[in-house]
């Protein structure tokens, strides 16, 4: 089943998205994108602003632990 995409817009070019990204954490950034492999990734699910974490989510590590966490600009 697809997940749908929630939007919202603060500004008309500026959307809020609520949908599932995956990253990898290299060095002390997160690198994100929509694909992945949730045995050696970590998963996001949460607010998406231009492609990356923006606000309030859920990540979800491959061991299995998640952590309700605060993005801003794809790092927090």
């Amino acid at each position: 089943m697809a997940r749908e995409k929630i939007c919202h817009q603060l500004y008309i070019e500026d959307p809020i998205c609520g949908g599932v990204l995956f990253g990898e954490l290299i060095y002390t950034e997160w690198v994100w994108f929509k694909n992945g492999d949730e045995k050696i990734n970590s998963r996001y699910e949460g607010e998406i602003k231009n492609g990356v974490p923006n606000g309030k989510g859920t990540l979800f590590f491959p061991d299995g632990e998640k952590q309700e966490v605060e993005f801003k600009n794809g790092q927090f």
